[in-house]
């Protein structure tokens, strides 16, 4: 159980708010907040995106998950990609968003998966249980 310090974030049509206390179990799946289920059920069919949060100097911040449902986030997948290439903070911003960024499915319990190859993902969270 993660107690503190893991913040939801789902960038697009609305925003989890505050730090919630999510369950990871032992398979790696994380329990999306009982309030959220439905809304992404609705707007993406439970297909979501999740990847590292980044800060203003696109270094990712430890604890945090973005989470997407996929339609927002091939859009601002799209937007990324047009940054210029020899911006260094574009380069950042792609290779930390972009490319930590993994599919994910909501499951009928509302838990996604997180892939085994995410392991900066699983590592982050694992270090606040």
């Amino acid at each position: 159980m993660v107690q503190s310090g893991v913040k939801w974030f789902l960038l697009g049509w609305f925003l989890f708010r505050g730090i919630s206390s999510i369950n990871l179990d032992d398979k790696g799946r994380l329990a999306i907040p009982t309030r959220y289920r439905e809304m992404l059920r609705n707007c993406a069919e439970g297909q979501l995106v999740v990847t590292v949060a980044v800060n203003e100097r696109c270094a990712g911040e430890e604890g945090c998950l973005w989470l997407y449902p996929l339609p927002e986030w091939e859009k601002l997948e799209q937007t990324i990609s047009q940054l210029p290439t020899l911006n260094k903070m574009a380069g950042k911003l792609r290779r930390f968003v972009i490319g930590n960024a993994s599919e994910c499915e909501m499951d009928g319990q509302g838990r996604l998966l997180l892939p085994e190859n995410t392991g900066t993902l699983h590592g982050w969270i694992k270090k606040l249980c």
